[in-house]
């Protein structure tokens, strides 16, 4: 995914300094507001939202691979905060945050191949 910060983008907040930037996959594409110093929510556990300029997603044109995510799991230092930004998005029950002592996180794939973790 290639994506861009025009000069011309002004920080969403002042208190934190967030920027939108363009997102491109192939023909598609769609807007994500990052952080000035372009960190990742808790490390990547918490996602980066992209909306894409219309209803369609980029995974819909890939081909059907017979892989299917089982599980999510996540470690953090400091797992409270990101559990509550996971909820804030409804997303509790899709990723299973616990304490670590440095972030990670594990998918679980079922494949032609058999079970998979990554």
């Amino acid at each position: 995914m290639n994506e861009t910060r025009t000069a011309a983008a002004q920080p969403v907040s002042d208190d934190d300094q967030r920027f939108p930037a363009v997102a491109e996959r192939g023909q598609m594409r769609g807007e994500r507001v990052q952080r000035g110093d372009r960190d990742l929510p808790a490390r990547g556990l918490v996602p980066t939202l992209i909306e894409w300029s219309d209803a369609r997603h980029p995974a819909d044109a890939l081909p059907d691979a017979g892989v299917q995510m089982i599980a999510l799991a996540g470690e953090h230092p400091e797992p409270a905060p990101v559990r509550a930004a996971l909820a804030a998005l409804s997303l509790s029950e899709t990723l299973k945050v616990t304490y670590g002592q440095s972030p990670r996180l594990a998918a679980m794939l079922r494949s032609p191949r058999g079970t998979v973790t990554l």
